[in-house]
């Protein structure tokens, strides 16, 4: 009997933890290109490739976790990309709303859902990329 519980107990467990840790999302910005990721086996769910850069939003249910990548650096852009920095507006559940500036070259960033409901990161102004192509020409 004691076997049987300890077994119940144990499948439980695991079965809690698989189904916290099941509800992770994988999102990447590389440029104008905007990925969703399978997380655990790195499968491209969704490509979004932008002619012009545009707002990307993230909505995250209360039991996700999402991963955030901004990869800038990535080699399918960098030739036609000048960012480096990203702005992002994260929505909190109780209503407050902060602004974050990250570097973007290759930056992960982890966001819980049971405090957050959605992130948005902002396109890169003109005049932040004028300036860096200007700064790029002189190197």
């Amino acid at each position: 009997m004691k076997k049987l519980k300890l077994i119940v107990i144990c499948l439980f467990v695991t079965g809690y933890c698989y189904s916290q840790t099941s509800d992770t999302i994988c999102h990447m910005v590389a440029g104008k290109i905007h990925f969703e990721f399978d997380y655990y086996n790195s499968k491209i769910i969704n490509k979004t490739k932008n002619i012009v850069f545009k707002d990307v939003t993230v909505n995250i249910n209360k039991y996700q976790y999402l991963i955030l990548d901004l990869y800038d650096a990535c080699k399918c852009v960098e030739s036609k990309n000048l960012v480096k920095r990203r702005k992002l507006i994260v929505y909190y559940n109780n209503g407050e709303i902060e602004e974050f500036t990250y570097n973007s070259l290759d930056k992960t960033i982890g966001f819980d859902g049971e405090d957050i409901n959605k992130i948005v990161i902002k396109k890169p102004n003109e005049l932040h990329l004028k300036l860096n192509k200007l700064i790029e020409s002189v190197k």
